[in-house]
């Protein structure tokens, strides 16, 4: 889940962090557009970054960004920083041509495994996020160690292979 902000003012500033090879890289800079949310129905927050494949200290963004790397994005309003994502690069679409400068990545915070599980699941509403993350952990026989948001969701439905 997306750890919760007290930032809220509209002059926020977003800063990106791509960490590859050990080494985290500041790539505000390349961004061009940032959108990051809890989508409806479900677990995993996602967040769309589209980057201009430019240098960051001296290597092209293109050539750092792979699955599943490191992504961290923080916001701050002059007053108060705080993070507002953590996560992985899920997936990258690659640029439109040759001429086409701008990358986008798909991130996902650490619950898309949970939601890509290949179990079928139901989960009624009005459930917390720790109560069915308790319930597949043991379920999956192993010990939990859930330190994010705890949200009430609607009804939620985990659909796996069959």
């Amino acid at each position: 889940m997306a750890n919760t902000t007290n930032v809220k003012a509209k002059n926020t500033q977003y800063k990106v962090y791509i960490t590859a090879n050990q080494i985290k890289y500041d790539v505000t800079n390349a961004l061009i557009a940032l959108d990051f949310s809890e989508q409806e129905k479900q677990m995993a927050v996602s967040a769309a970054i589209e980057l201009c494949d430019m240098k960051v200290n001296g290597i092209t963004l293109s050539s750092l960004l792979s699955p599943p790397n490191f992504v961290s994005i923080v916001a701050s309003d002059g007053q108060q920083t705080d993070s507002v994502f953590t996560g992985f690069i899920w997936e990258i679409s690659p640029k439109d041509s040759l001429t086409d400068a701008n990358i986008t990545i798909k991130c996902y915070d650490q619950l898309i495994y949970w939601q890509e599980s290949e179990d079928a699941i139901f989960f009624t509403a009005g459930r917390k996020t720790t109560s069915i993350m308790s319930e597949l952990a043991k379920k999956w026989g192993f010990t939990l160690n859930y330190q994010y948001e705890d949200i009430t969701h609607e009804q939620l439905v985990l659909r796996g292979a069959i």
